[in-house]
């Protein structure tokens, strides 16, 4: 038997593996169950979760209501032809353009590298989401192709932060952008909204950015280009069209191949692959040079329309903020402050279209006027970096019936660089001072509407006037002094003494509210006679002021403010403003007919009497103008200031006004300046300007002039007295005048009367038993001026009668022959003349006769330069006269004594001296 023992039944032998055995079915059913309960659990909770952050992500988006983006968009400003003049935009430049005139090969360019299936999904790629969010769970970066509709709602809706929630906002707005919208209707929103770089928003702006011409004139290869770059509008587009001045070769040539040109081969390429081009299309696509046939700049030509442009531009875009804010706050209520910041949004981002009174051919003839004359004159140009290095013009052409803006200068060249200190001088709001262009707006025009008349007489004599509590001598640019003068003549020589008087006679209150009646910026301390009568207001006023001023008088008195926007539309086409002019009649009609009437007498012969002794020189202050450069029924007016630091030249027809200032910035004299072809005056330097702008508006168009309106009558009158002629008033001095009906003279003059005289002296009143030849003269009886210390005698005092008592002939022998004009008779009883006049240049030299006629020996002293000369019983000595080297008017006196002791006679001549070089009309 062998040694092994069997174990008991039952009992497993020693070191043996028990067999394991199974866990009871109703364990493992609950262990399932628990497994299960988890799982469902977390399921619940992870929904609960999404939802919860969808919900989040969807109230964070707000309401979707109006889903079609609300762009900004570019406006446009045309002039008055319907041409379009600039543009007008925020930092989105952006032109909508509807999907019918965007090509298709241009469509397919974006489609074939944005979202190649387009047409076929429903706004969102399943595929790409999924992809996103297993990215942003691992903590990188968003990636994947969002779809077109998707970059749609990213830019017109969402921010762009790259987190789950904006992804998921996007996702669902992008569902809900497909059910509510077409296809095309999508891809056209998408074409307009995205950025193309530059500041070019939308595929219309982006054409003209990169390549000069509109998007339907896109070549295959230009389109791809622009299809390349929304994926990274910093790094992908080429280089735009330069700006003027930032042409530089080099720089376009190193750009020929850049990352641009990467972006257009992938975008060919996949056009290619997807059968939206040809292999032929594609090799010739990849050929063009698309930079070489870019429109090439016109630097010379961009410069001077910004020039030609600029400032009429700025005022258009100040106006239109002006007309929508005033619609904003008397249609919607809205504060003035919140309505202008609504207009100012709704013209940089609202795609307006602005349409203007300007006149391009004009425009360009008044530019081309101003920058010759001056050129010509040696007058320096302005620049950006010296404003100062020569004057400025600022100029304004109104048509005159439809009181439209139709030319505008506001300055030689225009600065648009930021923080420039160039002025629009023709609107402000910088103001200049008007000088004697005011005449007939605050002086002559109150006299004719307060009764008096363009025949009205006042002493045209040097004045002192109380001003700002202390008296100020005042006197007329060239020395001159008339004497008894009538309002017509002194507005077409400018005489200021009669001006002076006119708003005297009126007074201060009835000429200031006359100025303001026209639109003049007259304010309280303008209400003094200085300021009226010779322009210097306290805050001056523009050129665009004074143009209108003018243009409301040959309106016949009607005052419609002038303007320069016609009609505005929004970007649909729907009007938001239209021009309605509001006409105010503010003057009499028959004024303004007289005072156009007195201001034609500036520019050539008129009404009044030419070529007498008294009233000469007998041209106006704007012969030239018209003689030269614009011959034509015209009313002007010149006016310089003192020392020519503002010099003007306004007037107007039945058709056009027009206003003409130049100056410096700095207000420095013009007067003296090196290189300087001309003196300084109205109708040297804005005057020819005036004529060629004028020439330019009126050409083509008939010669007109005013027809008088009712009431109106006219009567003859002698010049000097403003009455009816009376028997002795000379032939010479009179003339037809034109008066409103009741203000016309009614009886005739008295103050010329006739006397016998001494025909070789006239100063020699004759009596029976003279030894001179009688003869009969006409004198002019005025009384005797009250002249302030000093002050010179005016003309008229020389044709004063003589004096009975001190001027009746003796028994002296005749002398045979009349007095030549610069020869002075040394009488017993006086010098004929007694008064002498000088004028001229610095250093011109003048002689003159010393002749004996009272039968006795004269010594004389003779002034310029200081000496004696003595001159003989019957004899003549010539003098010789320098005038001094300072400009201005002085007097001096040429003594003559005859005889000695007890009979001695001293005879005294006034010298009064003009040197020419300061102040004018």
């Amino acid at each position: 038997m062998s040694g092994f023992q069997q174990p008991p039944a039952g009992r497993r032998a020693a070191g043996a593996r028990r067999p394991q055995r199974r866990k009871p079915l109703w364990r493992r059913i609950r262990w399932l169950r628990l497994f299960l309960f988890l799982v469902f659990l977390l399921g619940i909770s992870g929904t609960v979760m999404a939802a919860g952050f969808l919900m989040g992500a969807v109230r964070a988006m707000g309401p979707i209501t109006a889903l079609r983006p609300e762009v900004a968009q570019t406006s446009f400003v045309y002039d008055r032809h319907g041409e379009l003049l600039t543009e007008i935009h925020g930092p989105e430049n952006r032109i909508v353009v509807p999907l019918e005139q965007i090509p298709e090969h241009v469509r397919n360019a974006f489609i074939a590298i944005e979202d190649e299936r387009f047409y076929k999904h429903f706004g969102v790629d399943p595929i790409g989401i999924a992809r996103a969010v297993w990215n942003n769970l691992r903590g990188g970066h968003l990636q994947g192709a969002s779809t077109i509709t998707q970059q749609l709602a990213r830019s017109a809706f969402l921010t762009q932060e790259r987190t789950l929630r904006r992804k998921i906002q996007e996702a669902i707005l992008a569902i809900e952008l497909e059910r509510r919208f077409t296809k095309d209707e999508i891809l056209e929103m998408y074409l307009n909204q995205i950025y193309f770089g530059n500041g070019a928003y939308g595929i219309q702006a982006a054409a003209y950015t990169y390549f000069g011409k509109p998007v339907d004139k896109l070549t295959l290869a230009e389109a791809a280009v622009l299809a390349g770059i929304p994926k990274n509008p910093a790094a992908n587009p080429p280089p735009p069209i330069p700006e003027p001045g930032e042409e530089d070769e080099a720089d376009e040539q190193a750009a020929r191949n850049g990352r641009w040109r990467e972006r257009q081969q992938l975008v060919l390429a996949k056009m290619r692959d997807l059968g939206m081009i040809s292999p032929e299309q594609y090799e010739q696509a990849l050929k063009e040079d698309v930079l070489g046939n870019r429109p090439k700049v016109n630097v010379q030509r961009e410069r001077r329309d910004r020039d030609v442009y600029g400032h009429f531009v700025d005022f258009v875009i100040e106006e239109t903020i002006t007309r929508l804010a005033e619609q904003f706050t008397s249609r919607d209520g809205l504060p003035a402050e919140e309505a202008r910041r609504r207009a100012e949004d709704l013209l940089y981002k609202g795609g307006l279209r602005i349409y203007t009174t300007i006149d391009p051919k004009l425009q360009e003839a008044a530019f081309k006027a101003q920058d010759e004359h001056l050129r010509a004159l040696g007058f320096k140009k302005p620049t950006p970096e010296d404003l100062n290095r020569g004057p400025q013009v600022g100029a304004v052409l109104i048509d005159v019936e439809q009181a439209q803006i139709v030319a505008m200068i506001g300055g030689r060249f225009y600065d648009q660089r930021p923080g420039s200190k160039l002025l629009n001088h023709a609107h402000g709001p910088d103001k200049q001072q008007l000088g004697s262009a005011t005449k007939p707006l605050t002086a002559y025009g109150p006299a004719l509407a307060n009764g008096l008349t363009a025949a009205t007489v006042v002493d045209d004599v040097k004045m002192v006037v109380p001003s700002g509590g202390r008296r100020v001598p005042l006197s007329n640019y060239d020395g001159r002094y008339f004497g008894y003068t009538p309002f017509r003549f002194a507005l077409k020589r400018s005489i200021n003494m009669v001006a002076l008087r006119a708003v005297q006679l009126v007074g201060p209150q009835k000429a200031w509210e006359f100025g303001r009646r026209l639109g003049l910026p007259l304010v309280e301390s303008d209400k003094d006679l200085s300021p009226l009568a010779l322009g210097g207001f306290t805050y001056g006023v523009t050129p665009l002021e004074v143009a209108d001023a003018y243009a409301t008088l040959a309106r016949g008195g009607v005052r419609v403010p002038a303007y320069a926007v016609t009609e505005i539309k929004d970007a649909e086409g729907r009007v938001l403003y239209q021009h309605r002019p509001q006409k105010e009649p503010v003057v009499d009609e028959g004024v303004a007919y007289i005072i156009a009437d007195m201001m034609r007498e500036v520019m050539e012969p008129h009404r009044f009497p030419t070529g007498t002794e008294l009233f000469s020189p007998s041209s106006g202050t704007g012969y030239q103008i018209h003689s030269r450069y614009f011959r034509r029924p015209a009313a002007g007016k010149t006016g310089t200031t003192n020392d020519q630091r503002d010099v003007w030249f306004v007037g107007f027809t039945p058709q056009y006004a027009a206003a003409v200032w130049v100056g410096f910035d700095d207000n420095r004299p013009m007067r003296n300046l090196p290189g300087l072809r001309t003196d300084v005056f109205g109708a040297t330097v804005p005057g020819p300007i005036w004529g060629r702008i004028m020439a330019a508006a009126h050409q083509d168009k008939p010669v007109r002039w005013f027809d008088p309106p009712r009431g109106i009558v006219s009567a003859t009158v002698c010049a000097n007295t403003g009455m009816l002629p009376g028997p002795n008033c000379p032939r010479e001095l009179q003339y037809r005048e034109i008066f409103i009906a009741g203000t016309q003279p009614r009886e005739a003059e008295n103050l010329w009367v006739k006397m016998q005289v001494c025909a070789e002296n006239p100063n020699l009143i004759y009596v029976p038993g003279c030894a001179c030849t009688p003869t009969e003269r006409a004198f002019f009886n005025r009384d005797a001026a009250q002249l302030p210390p000093g002050a010179p005698a005016p003309r008229d005092y020389a044709l004063r009668p003589p004096d009975p008592a001190k001027n009746s002939c003796t028994s002296s022998p005749a002398f045979q022959r009349e007095r030549a004009p610069n020869e002075i008779w040394l009488t017993a009883q006086g010098a004929v003349p007694g008064a002498l006049a000088l004028q001229g240049n610095p250093g011109q030299a003048f002689t003159i006769r010393l002749t004996d006629v009272a039968g006795r020996d004269h010594d004389v002293t003779v002034p310029l330069p200081d000496r004696k000369v003595r001159v003989g019983a019957g004899q003549s000595v010539d003098v010789t006269l320098t005038l001094p080297d300072t400009p201005g008017t002085q007097e001096f006196r040429i003594t003559a004594t005859s005889g000695g002791g007890n009979s001695a006679t001293t005879l005294v001549i006034r010298l009064t001296v003009t040197v020419f070089g300061q102040g004018a009309p």
